[in-house]
């Protein structure tokens, strides 16, 4: 009921049922979970760390946990640990695209290229469904120089999903970037009407 409440805005009432929870169940694994991430949304880092550090024993090798973990790490620039959190989230839920996604993203910014592309080869074959792996690849092929794989990987994420106003709004950034006024123009005007 929480997130819901977080969903539509309404923080105060979450966190206060949040809090009603932890008085009963100080130790509740989602609760803490939840609790954690609207502190890190609200750059809270030390006091998303508290709440994780108050998950039971039991609780804390869950990929959830890990991953909140990662985040942590991530927010302090701690990326080794970011990276050793992420991957043990992935070992526990190789499903969970999420994990992928946010690991390449750290690569990245680290200019770590090789183990990017290795894990985002990875995600686009776990996922070729989706176009989530397709975008972190364009990225990642932009951030190297060559607009034309990433502009190959865009069109691969628009196949998955054409309906998709993120992958045209990300193409329209694309071509703007390359100073492709026109079919910038046409890509953000279709994200408009997808919206």
């Amino acid at each position: 009921i929480a997130g819901k409440l977080a969903a539509r805005q309404r923080y105060k009432d979450a966190v206060r049922l949040a809090d009603l929870v932890l008085a009963v169940y100080p130790d509740h694994t989602d609760t803490l979970l939840f609790m954690a991430s609207l502190a890190l949304e609200n750059n809270n880092i030390d006091s998303a760390a508290g709440y994780l550090k108050n998950i039971s024993a039991d609780s804390k090798a869950t990929n959830r946990v890990q991953a909140a973990w990662a985040r942590i790490y991530t927010a302090q620039q701690e990326y080794d640990q970011a990276e050793k959190a992420y991957l043990a989230a992935i070992n526990l839920a190789p499903q969970n695209m999420e994990y992928y996604a946010e690991l390449a993203e750290i690569y990245l910014q680290e200019e770590k290229y090789d183990k990017a592309h290795e894990l985002l080869e990875t995600m686009t074959a776990l996922f070729a469904d989706s176009p989530r792996p397709y975008l972190a690849l364009a990225l990642y092929y932009v951030k190297r120089g060559n607009p034309g794989k990433a502009e190959n990987n865009i069109m691969l994420a628009l196949e998955t999903d054409p309906r998709s106003y993120k992958t045209h709004l990300f193409l329209g950034d694309f071509y703007q970037s390359q100073f492709r006024v026109r079919e910038a123009e046409a890509a953000l005007q279709k994200a408009i009407g997808l919206a």
